[in-house]
C-alpha cells in the first residue's frame, strides 16, 4: 500500500517533471528545461515570498494562541471548562463522523456502493467493514488529545494524564 500510493506517485512526478506533458499523448523529454524555467521566473520567486511570509505570520500566532487557550482550558478557575472543552473537540470529531459515515455508505456489505459495482461485474459482495482482516487495514491509533503535553509539562498546570474528569 505505501508503495502503490506514497513511493509510485512521488517517482512518477520527479520523472513527469523532466517532461513536457499535458496530460494526455506522449511526454517530451526536456530535461532540466522545466527547472531552468522555475528558477528564472519572477512568479515563482514571488509566490515563494509569498508563502515564506504567511508561513511566518500564520504559523507563530496559531502556535501561540493554541498554547494558550490550551493552558486556559486547563486552569481549575475556569468556569464551564467542561463544557469549552467539549466544544473545541466537537469541531475535530464532527468532520471524523461525517467521514466515517460516508465509508459506511460506500462500504457497507450488504447495500454499500461498491459492493453493488462488485455484484453488477459478477463479484462476491465483500465485507470491507466487517471481515477483520479489511478492517485492520483502515485501522489508526486513537489521536492523543493535544492538552495531555500541556498538563503533563507546564507547571502552573499540573495534574495527572490519566486522570479522567467529569464534564
Amino acid at each position: 500500500m505505501f508503495l502503490a500510493f506514497s513511493i509510485y506517485p512521488l517517482v512518477f512526478t520527479l520523472r513527469l517533471s523532466f517532461t513536457d506533458w499535458h496530460g494526455a499523448g506522449a511526454a517530451e523529454w526536456v530535461g532540466l528545461g522545466n527547472y531552468v524555467y522555475l528558477l528564472g521566473s519572477p512568479d515563482f520567486w514571488s509566490s515563494l515570498a509569498n508563502s515564506g511570509i504567511l508561513w511566518l505570520l500564520i504559523v507563530p500566532i496559531q502556535l501561540v494562541v493554541s498554547v494558550i487557550i490550551a493552558v486556559m482550558l486547563n486552569t481549575s478557575k475556569l468556569r464551564m471548562r467542561g463544557f469549552y472543552r467539549v466544544a473545541f473537540i466537537v469541531l475535530f470529531v464532527t468532520p471524523l463522523v461525517a467521514v466515517a459515515q460516508i465509508w459506511i455508505v460506500l462500504f457497507d456489505q450488504n447495500y454499500g456502493a461498491v459492493n453493488a459495482v462488485l455484484g453488477a461485474i459478477g463479484l462476491p459482495h465483500i465485507g470491507w467493514l466487517v471481515t477483520s482482516a479489511w478492517a485492520k487495514l483502515h485501522a489508526r491509533p486513537p489521536l492523543p488529545l493535544e492538552d495531555d503535553g500541556v498538563r503533563r509539562d507546564h507547571p502552573a498546570v499540573r495534574a495527572p494524564v490519566d486522570r479522567h474528569e467529569p464534564l
